[in-house]
């Protein structure tokens, strides 16, 4: 899955290494300006080396104007969320991100039928 992520985002035959300040800009927000981002939820681990950097992009997201929310595990590592057949944590933050899928999809719905509603000025 990640490698096919990868070749979507920068191309079947780039080398992540090799790529110029150019290349990387199309694929990376510019000035860290998030503005016009979807919806995101993250999980992070409160043990995970990049934790400081993951909160300040989150707010960084609020900042412009992203519904985000982040979900820290409490002394858990980055991938956390990837283990419910072992962690509670795990199932429990899968729970949240189900439900926060439904709700987005159910918003996104009910967006779409708006749209398409006739109203008259009485």
């Amino acid at each position: 899955l990640v490698y096919n992520l990868r070749q979507l985002i920068i191309g079947k035959d780039a080398d992540w290494f090799e790529m110029t300040d150019e290349q990387l800009s199309k694929i990376s927000p510019k000035g860290n300006l998030y503005k016009g981002f979807p919806p995101l939820y993250i999980t992070a681990g409160t043990n995970e080396i990049s934790i400081d950097e993951i909160r300040d992009m989150t707010n960084k997201m609020k900042v412009s104007g992203v519904e985000v929310i982040l979900d820290e595990g409490e002394g858990l590592m980055h991938t956390y969320a990837l283990f419910h057949m072992w962690s509670p944590q795990s199932r429990c933050v899968q729970e949240k991100i189900h439900q926060w899928i439904r709700k987005q999809l159910l918003i996104g719905m009910q967006s779409k039928s708006n749209v398409n509603r006739l109203t008259t000025n009485p």
